[in-house]
């Protein structure tokens, strides 16, 4: 995921998308960064510092990786799919890290563009 300011890179961040499945792979999308939501729970898992950008299948957000608790503790699932395949129901994963960051950098409102995926590449 490409980040720009006034034409400028500010943030390359590693990402995970959706899965190439019919039903969960994420679509090429354009519009505005939507809504905030701190948290939210789905598929068995929690995520946070979720970002809706459209709805496809379901609703398509940028947030932090999924995870589960265990003993009172966050554990972050896919992990090692950040940057390299595609591991989600279609929205845009990101470290919990970069998520903290992109919340504080406010993207509500921000022109987004997602390309084609390359099925063929799956």
């Amino acid at each position: 995921m490409y980040l720009f300011e006034h034409g400028q890179l500010i943030r390359d961040i590693p990402c995970s998308t959706g899965l190439p499945d019919p039903d969960k792979y994420t679509p090429a999308a354009t519009g505005e960064v939507g809504d905030y939501w701190a948290s939210f729970f789905a598929f068995d898992v929690y995520a946070d510092n979720a970002w809706y950008l459209f709805k496809s299948a379901g609703s398509i957000l940028i947030h932090s990786l999924p995870y589960t608790y265990q003993n009172g503790y966050k554990v972050y699932q896919d992990r090692d799919a950040l940057g390299v395949r595609p591991a989600s129901h279609g929205c845009i994963r990101i470290s919990p890290e970069d998520a903290i960051w992109f919340t504080a950098w406010n993207p509500q409102g921000v022109p987004f563009t997602v390309t084609d995926p390359y099925l063929d590449k799956w």
